[in-house]
């Protein structure tokens, strides 16, 4: 009896602390960190598509140069497109993923595949945006480049 007792105790404090947590992050999202939160929905869960002339031959050497320093490494190189790591320390922030077309004439998209987060909000959201703005412009540059050749 006394160890059903202390069974039925301890999934009472587990399931105290899990609703206990769940609160927390809900209240940190919408409360407390409210506009991170909504940079964090519109950057992540989504994939931005863009109309791209350019193919991978023009698009992948203007990779090269990274708005985020050494931090920003490309994990995963194919002829159609790029994996980045976002890494400013020992561990990843975060993974996004670079897909365009090897020949040009069709669609680049850019999602961020996986993040890292403290209290339910994801974190370095700014570098985000920052990657985000980079790879649009690059898909410009590319598509300009593509249509004076």
């Amino acid at each position: 009896m006394e160890i059903l007792g202390g069974i039925i105790f301890l999934a009472i404090i587990i399931g105290i602390a899990w609703l206990w947590n769940t609160a927390e992050n809900a209240f940190n999202r919408h409360v407390l960190s409210r506009g991170e939160y909504r940079a964090e929905q519109e950057l992540t869960n989504r994939k931005f598509r863009y109309p791209c002339h350019a193919g991978g031959s023009i698009i992948r050497p203007l990779l090269g140069n990274s708005p985020l320093g050494s931090s920003l490494e490309i994990s995963t190189d194919t002829p159609d497109g790029v994996i980045f790591l976002y890494r400013p320390l020992l561990t990843p922030e975060f993974y996004a993923c670079l897909e365009y077309p090897t020949s040009g004439n069709g669609t680049a998209t850019f999602e961020f595949l996986k993040w890292t987060e403290s209290n339910g909000v994801a974190t370095h959201t700014s570098e985000m945006k920052t990657l985000k703005a980079w790879v649009e412009d690059v898909l410009l540059q590319a598509d300009r480049a593509a249509t004076r050749q």
